[in-house]
C-alpha cells in the first residue's frame, strides 16, 4: 500500500515593522512613535484549514448579530475578518477561544532591530549598500523555514500581502536558500514540492489566526504582557530569539520544553 502524501498548510506573517533608519541615514528611536522595538516572522501550520475557514465563519456570524456589539465601531471591521490589533476586547477573547481549540502550530523568529541597526550600519560602512527590508525578511523566513520543509511531501505557504517586500519569486528565493540550508545540515535532499502564493486575511482565515498569534508574542515582547501569550502558548512549538546571545552564541530557542516566559526576557 502506497503511504499517504503528507501536505502541510502554512500561513504566514510578521508582527512590527522594519523601520531602521531616517532619510538621513541616522538611527530612529525604537519602541516610540509607532516604530517597534522588534520585528517577529511568524508561521502557522494549520492542520485543518477548512474547519477553521467555518469555525470562523459562524463567530464572526455570532459577533456580528450580538445587539450588544452594533455600536462597536471596529465591528464593521471585524463582519469582514479579525484582526487583533483592531479588534474589540469582547471579539478578540472569542477569537482567543476559538485559537485555543484549534489544531494549530506556530513557529517564530524574533529579531531585536538594535541588532539589525547595527548589522545596517556595518554593511553601510563597509560597502556602501543599504539593508533593505526584503533582505531581512527573506533572511528570517529561510531561517525559520528550514525547520519545516522536510517533514512532509508537499508544502503549502500562503503569505499576507506585503507590497514589494514580499512577491511569490522572493518567497521562492527564499525556500530554496532554506533547502540548501537543510542539505548543508542534515544532508537532506529537498523535495522542491513547495507551493507559494500570497493573499489576503479575508481571503485566508489561516492568516486571521496567524496574526492573533503573533500579536499575543508581539505585545510579550514589546510590553512585558503576557496575559494574551498565556492563553495561547500551547501552540507555540518554537520561537527562535536569535539576536538574544546572553547565554548562547546563536540566541535562544523556545520551545514546550523550554517554555517562554516574562523573566526569560532581557530588561
Amino acid at each position: 500500500m502506497d503511504k499517504e502524501k503528507l501536505t502541510r498548510y502554512f500561513f504566514v506573517d510578521e508582527a512590527g515593522d522594519l523601520t531602521l533608519f531616517n532619510k538621513k541615514k541616522k538611527t530612529v528611536p525604537l519602541g516610540i512613535n509607532g516604530v517597534s522595538k522588534y520585528f517577529i516572522l511568524g508561521f502557522a501550520e494549520v492542520l485543518e484549514p477548512e474547519k477553521l475557514e467555518s469555525d470562523m465563519r459562524a463567530l464572526r456570524a455570532d459577533l456580528t448579530s450580538d445587539p450588544t456589539l452594533k455600536n462597536i465601531p471596529s465591528i464593521s471591521k471585524t463582519a469582514e475578518f479579525f484582526h487583533a490589533k483592531d479588534d474589540f476586547q469582547a471579539v478578540r477573547r472569542e477569537v482567543f477561544a476559538l485559537l485555543q481549540q484549534t489544531k494549530i502550530k506556530f513557529w517564530a523568529l524574533i529579531r531585536d532591530k538594535v541588532n539589525l541597526q547595527n548589522r545596517g550600519r556595518f554593511i553601510f560602512e563597509q560597502y556602501g549598500k543599504k539593508l533593505t527590508d526584503k533582505e531581512v525578511y527573506e533572511d528570517s523566513v529561510s531561517r525559520l523555514s528550514k525547520y519545516l520543509l522536510h517533514k512532509s511531501d508537499e508544502n503549502i505557504f500562503i503569505f499576507a500581502e506585503r507590497g514589494k517586500t514580499i512577491t511569490n519569486h522572493s518567497m521562492a528565493s527564499a525556500i530554496q536558500k532554506a533547502e540548501s540550508r537543510i542539505f548543508r545540515s542534515w544532508g537532506i535532499e529537498p523535495h522542491g514540492n513547495n507551493h507559494i502564493q500570497c493573499g489576503h486575511p479575508k481571503v485566508h482565515p489561516g492568516l486571521q489566526a496567524v496574526d492573533y498569534l503573533l500579536w499575543a508574542l508581539q505585545r510579550l515582547y514589546e510590553r512585558k504582557e503576557d496575559y494574551y501569550f498565556n492563553k495561547i502558548s500551547s501552540k507555540y512549538r518554537l520561537i527562535m530569539d536569535i539576536d538574544d546571545t546572553r547565554n548562547k552564541p546563536y540566541g535562544e530557542w523556545y520551545s514546550q520544553s523550554n517554555k517562554l516566559g516574562l523573566s526569560c526576557l532581557k530588561e
